[in-house]
């Protein structure tokens, strides 16, 4: 595989949620070399491998993969100059662990249960997560991620407050599962115009959790919708805070 062909599927591998067997196609290829190795400044044989690769533009995609690692611990690559980062074994991420890696674009955690807070905090060209089997999102875990774009996270049951802050280029969410929507969550999320609730019951809504979003606030005097069953429907516009927003609440 060439390297011109691995660039054109990493740029693939953020459409497409970053799955496992691209992520094998990708970096198996003999052609890339490991030019420059880095190690974390701890002791830990948990990272397999971390590419540099030279593309045809001539600049550098970094890559980190790891089938070991269960745990990321608090600030355990904090500040790191990365673009995508896979690890398929990992359960729990730490507080702080990715926190401004400004380069870092897309991200896979196929196992992942749980997001500590901070986790992500100013990751501000980070455009593509993929978290299946997420359960619980922290505080202010994606606090000022400005290009985030695709979320998918259908088990997250929690989302805690501050958790997409600012995240103005998400557009749609889905949250099949959510169980609590803590406060402020999605505030300032400036262009997210659909929410998807199509769950069992209907969620625990804190307070200004779609603060100055199109859910509350008019772009161009459009507004957002929420997206519900029809035998929820009842239920959402008459419940705590739903009902403050219940026109923006729509059957499906």
């Amino acid at each position: 595989m060439s390297i011109s062909k691995v660039t054109t599927k990493l740029e693939t591998l953020k459409i497409n949620y970053l799955t496992q067997s691209m992520y094998d196609e990708a970096f198996s290829s003999s052609q890339l070399m490991s030019n420059e190795l880095y190690m974390t400044p701890y002791s830990t044989n948990s990272i397999e491998t971390i590419y540099n690769i030279d593309d045809i533009a001539t600049h550098h995609i970094y890559g980190i993969i790891s089938h070991n690692t269960s745990i990321i611990s608090n600030n355990q690559f904090y500040s790191w100059q990365i673009k995508i980062a896979y690890f398929p074994s990992c359960i729990s991420l730490g507080s702080d662990a990715f926190e401004n890696c400004n380069r870092l674009e897309a991200i896979n955690f196929p196992n992942c249960i749980s997001i500590g807070s901070n986790a992500f905090l100013n990751c501000i060209n980070l455009a593509t997560i993929n978290f299946p089997n997420c359960i619980s999102i922290g505080s202010s875990a994606f606090y000022g991620c400005y290009s985030l774009q695709f979320v998918n996270i259908p088990k997250c049951s929690i989302i805690r407050p501050y958790a997409f802050y600012g995240c103005r280029q998400l557009q749609t969410i889905s949250l099949p599962m959510i169980n609590t929507l803590s406060g402020s969550a999605f505030l300032y999320c400036s262009k997210l115009f659909s929410v998807y609730l199509l769950g069992s019951s209907v969620p625990t809504l804190n307070s200004n959790v779609f603060g100055q979003s199109p859910i509350t606030k008019s772009v161009d005097d459009i507004y957002g919708s929420i997206y519900v069953p029809a035998s929820l429907y009842s239920n959402y516009i008459i419940a705590s805070n739903w009902s403050l927003i219940s026109s923006r609440i729509v059957s499906v």
